[in-house]
């Protein structure tokens, strides 16, 4: 089957698999078209909702934005770092997303944590 017209467009069921920890969801919606980069309202991507290693990678490889920004003004790698998410922050890193000293960055938590993901 090709991409559905329209697919992509919607980036809300993209969202909630990342979030829900659901790959194979992911992958048939990436493979229908959808696209990874694409925001809700607030900013975020399906990347900032990213449950698990796996489906942070699925997201990098798909070409998700690294720096793309919710309203808080926080990129993919703040909302790993700020809500705990080690594995998915490791994986943003290693694909060159930084932590940003944004509006909710704490003194050191830039430096803390490149160093929690090591």
């Amino acid at each position: 089957h090709g991409a559905q017209p329209g697919a992509g467009r919607d980036p809300a069921p993209l969202l909630k698999a990342a979030l829900y920890d659901m790959p194979e969801c992911m992958e048939a919606l990436l493979q229908a078209g959808a696209d990874a980069s694409l925001p809700i309202g607030s900013g975020y991507t399906a990347l900032h909702c990213a449950y698990s290693a796996r489906t942070a990678r699925l997201l990098l490889a798909a070409g998700v934005a690294l720096d793309a920004r919710t309203w808080q003004g926080c990129n993919t790698a703040d909302e790993a770092w700020l809500l705990s998410k080690m594995a998915v922050l490791r994986e943003i890193l290693a694909a060159g997303g930084r932590v940003s000293p944004g509006p909710l960055a704490r003194d050191g938590d830039v430096e803390t944590a490149a160093e929690s993901t090591r």
